[in-house]
Order: C-alpha cells, then structure tokens, then sequence
C-alpha cells in the first residue's frame, strides 16, 4: 500500500520512521485502573492482575496472543467504563466484534486511523498499556500529522511556529486545518 501513494501532485510522500521519534512517557496507566478497580462497588477483584486471571482468552488457540491480549483489554476496558458503548442498538454486537478486529490488526501498524471517538479512546488506552509504538489518530489528526510532514518536507528550515492548510472543493471551503509545527 505504501508503494500506491508514494507521489501525490507530483511530490514524493515519505513516511517517518516513527521507531526512532520520541514518544510522549505515557501516565501510569495501570495505577489508575487499578485505582477504579479497588474503588469499585463490584468487589470480586482488586487489581487488573485479578481481573485478567479470571478474564483470559487462551482457551481461544485459533487467535494470536496479540489478539487475546487486545480482547482481554477490551474487557477491562468496557468493565472500567472507558467508554460507554450503545447496548440497545441493534448492530452493537457487530460493532463491539469490528472493534476489537479492528484494534488487533491495526495495533500493531505504524499508525492507526479511527473517526469513531469510542474506538479511539480504546485503541489509546490499549497503546498507552501495552505501551504499542503506533501513532493512533482520529482523521483530523491524520491529515494534520500528514500536512505537517509535507510542509516540513518543502520547508525544512522552519522548525517552530505554525502555518494555516486550507481544503477546497470546486471553490469552496471544506475544512481549515491551523497545523503547529513544533
């Protein structure tokens, strides 16, 4: 798929090389479930350890040990209430199944692109947990992550600041994009 957009408008689109990009040391994630664990009313267990004795997937051979992983922090993450997902619609079942598709395969990427907020705040706190080098995004992220590496790539004497990208279609404003360069 890289090979499919290496040019766009005549410009060569190169992908950063994230494993080399400092990441942000992310907050002790594990101390603030814990903390909603031991401070809940549902008192079967104390600390995720707990949690993931009894709540474990390797009965299910058939799926990688990523993919078990992400399934149990799902898990954790519905009972902690990360976010709150639509029971009583009629395709929540599909979508809670996509969902956790979707982290699986797309974790373990470079970088992992959702517009759905609730798949976001999963797939960040799945990050953050397993402390994953991926970027997640939501769209508008994306493309600013994406114009600020052509900008930089056109202007790469001009490190701090920030400039203005403005989308157009047939004459009309669609979307303005103020991209922080620092």
């Amino acid at each position: 798929m890289r090979s499919g957009f290496a040019e766009v408008y005549g410009r060569r689109i190169e992908y950063p090389n994230i494993h080399k990009q400092k990441r942000k040391t992310p907050q002790n994630i594990k101390a603030v479930v814990d903390a909603c664990i031991s401070q809940s009313m549902f008192s079967i267990w104390k600390s995720h350890e707990d949690f993931f004795r009894v709540i474990n997937f390797n009965y299910l051979t058939n799926l990688s040990p990523f993919h078990r992983k992400i399934l149990q922090l799902t898990s954790l993450a519905d009972f902690i209430a990360l976010v709150s997902e639509k029971v009583n619609s009629p395709t929540a079942f599909e979508s809670l199944t996509n969902d956790q598709l979707h982290l699986a395969l797309g974790l373990q990427c470079h970088i992992f692109v959702t517009a759905d907020k609730r798949l976001l705040q999963k797939a960040n706190f799945i990050k953050n947990w397993l402390e994953l080098p991926v970027h997640v995004f939501d769209v508008d992220g994306f493309a600013k992550f994406l114009l600020r590496q052509v900008y930089l790539k056109d202007h790469p004497e001009q490190t701090t600041g920030t400039f203005r990208c403005t989308v157009n279609s047939n004459g009309r404003k669609i979307k303005e994009y103020e991209i922080d360069l620092a």
